[in-house]
This record gives structure tokens, C-alpha cells and sequence, in this order.
């Protein structure tokens, strides 16, 4: 499929782009990931944010998106819990450390692009997108992508996506504010979490909730290995419990609407937001797209400014959901 390959170009030559600011790794133990469905230390709280998947672009966004939020009054990065999935992990911790403003500067400058991503079996990372990207995730249909994962053999290795990883973040250290990142089990196929409590450091996480399957090598957390959080959809479910949750999607699609509905079913006051058109437009048809970087994030910018009345309306409880 023509989109397929123009897709795979785009991330096997820049999915890696990398925001003129450094991150260091530290060594840490690593433990068993959160089942979701246990219980948790950030189980329950009055407000949430979360953060879908949506590549470069979608990043780019949504940091633009909380800076036009804030800017005109709406600081969401001091909600009760933040929930990040693959690119959305990565904005979730720059949201939460405080250097907003940093992080969006560092967006409007050129990427620093990684070239090093020669030796990626192209046609392999293809055949492994056609059998997850654009359909509905079950539970089956991880497991086989799992396979995948673990199969190829060209790939970027765990240790080296994990520095590359830290660069991108651009953080030493966790956030100090409750911060959760998804990731999914390559055998199993569930969907887990991680948090500061666990032993990982953030670039670690991060990396695990990243790794496309066929381009990074699944990362090694306690006895399992992880892969793109993205695999299972938009974690909104993970915010249940929250009374109101504000979710920045940038892909939406069916998966999306699903999962919301859910969550209202089970009583989550829920604001939905994706890219308007000319956010959708500034990120054009590739997520992982460097050079539309600056675009995404200055429309976003724009765009939360422009929806910051009825976003502060609802997160002080005044105004239903959408």
C-alpha cells in the first residue's frame, strides 16, 4: 500500500529526530510493570490529562496545545495524573517537569536528525505496520505483533534507543508529580504501566512505550520485554476513577471513540480533544515528519489558546465534557 511505504520512508528516516536538548541515563534496577486493572498509588484522583500516541507531529502538538492552554490560564501540567502513550509518553514527561516553556522553544528550532537507521529492514517493518496500524487492537492480534518484535533482527538495539530515547526526553530524573506511562508486553500482549515507584528511569519507560515493533528492538524491563504503548489505542480507560479527564488525542479514530464512551459510561467527565484543521493540517500526512515539528507545535499553540474558554469551563467543573 502506497501509504504504507510513504509512512516507512518518513520513520525510517526520522523517527528519531532529536530536540536540541540532552538527557542522561542512570543504572537502576528494574521490576515487574503495573497491570492496570490493580491497584495503584495514582489509581484515583479529581482530575487527569491524557496523552494518545500521534508520532513527531503529535508531540509536537500537544506540547504546543498545554502552552497555548496555559498561557491563556489553563494549566493542565498540574493535573492530579498525567497518562502518556509512545509519542504522548514523551510530551506526558515534558509537560510534567516544570520546563514547558523550554521544551516548546526547543521544538521551533531545526530537529537534530539521526541518520544511523540504514541497517532497518524496510520490508519487514512494512509487513509488521500492515498488520496493526489503522485496525482494531485486541489482545490476539498484540500477541502476533509481539512475535514480530522479537523476530526481526534489524533493528535498532535496546541499549541504543534507550540513549536516543534520553535525548529526545531531555530529562535526568522523573517528574515529581504523578506521571504514568504505558507500554505493552511483547508475550503477552497487556497493556502496562509505569511509574517512578519502580525502579525504571524515565528514559527506560519512555523507550518502552517508543519502540516501534520492527524498528527499535522491544525493551528489556524486570523478566518481560516491552513494546509501543500506541499498540494498545489511547489509554483513556487508565484515567477511570478521575471525575474529569481532559485527553489530547492526535490520531482519534474509532479505538479512540470507543474508549472514550467507555470511560463516560463509567461516569469520567471526558474532554475529547484532537487536532482542529488547521493543526491537522500544519502536521500533514506523516506523524513522524521532523520538518513539521515547529508547524505542529505553533498550531497547537494556537489552537489551545483558541479552546481555552471552554477547557478552563470544564476543568473547574462549570461545563460538560465533549
Amino acid at each position: 500500500m502506497r501509504w504504507v511505504r510513504s509512512l516507512c520512508a518518513a520513520i525510517c528516516a526520522a523517527i528519531l529526530a532529536l530536540v536540541s536538548l540532552t538527557g542522561l541515563l542512570t543504572n537502576v534496577d528494574t521490576h515487574a510493570l503495573s497491570d492496570p486493572s490493580a491497584d495503584h498509588p495514582f489509581a484515583v484522583g479529581e482530575r487527569a490529562v491524557v496523552l494518545g500516541g500521534g508520532g513527531l507531529t503529535g508531540q509536537a502538538w500537544q506540547i504546543g496545545m498545554l502552552k497555548g492552554l496555559r498561557d491563556s490560564g489553563v494549566d493542565l501540567t498540574q493535573a492530579d495524573l498525567v497518562i502518556g502513550t509512545s509519542g504522548g509518553s514523551v510530551a506526558a514527561t515534558q509537560m510534567r517537569s516544570g520546563f514547558l516553556d523550554a521544551f516548546y522553544a526547543a521544538l521551533l528550532g531545526a530537529p537534530v536528525l539521526d541518520s544511523s537507521l540504514e541497517d532497518i529492514d524496510l520490508a519487514y517493518f512494512e509487513e509488521t505496520a500492515r498488520m496493526w496500524q489503522g485496525v482494531e487492537s485486541t489482545e490476539a492480534l498484540r500477541i502476533a505483533v509481539g512475535s514480530r518484535a522479537l523476530e526481526a533482527t534489524q533493528v535498532i538495539a535496546e541499549d541504543a534507543f534507550i540513549e536516543r530515547t534520553a535525548t529526545r526526553v531531555g530529562l535526568n530524573e522523573w517528574p515529581a508529580l504523578p506521571l504514568q506511562i504505558t507500554t505493552v508486553d511483547v508475550f503477552d500482549g497487556t497493556l502496562r504501566l509505569i511509574d517512578h515507584t519502580q525502579g525504571i528511569s524515565i528514559a527506560e519507560a519512555v523507550a518502552a512505550s517508543t519502540a516501534q515493533p520492527a524498528i527499535a528492538a522491544p525493551i528489556s524491563l524486570g523478566s518481560s520485554r516491552y513494546m509501543d504503548g500506541g499498540l494498545a489505542g489511547s489509554p483513556i480507560d487508565v484515567a477511570v476513577g478521575h471525575r474529569r479527564v481532559v485527553a489530547l488525542i492526535p490520531g482519534g479514530g474509532l479505538v479512540t471513540e470507543r474508549a472514550a464512551a467507555a470511560a463516560r459510561d463509567e461516569g469520567v467527565a471526558l474532554m475529547l480533544l484532537g487536532p482542529d484543521a488547521e493543526s491537522a493540517q500544519a502536521r500533514g500526512p506523516v506523524s513522524q515528519d521532523p520538518a513539521r515539528m515547529r508547524m505542529s507545535a505553533e498550531a497547537g499553540q494556537r489552537q489551545g489558546a483558541l479552546v481555552a474558554g471552554d477547557v478552563l469551563a470544564f476543568w473547574a467543573g462549570s461545563a460538560d465534557g465533549q
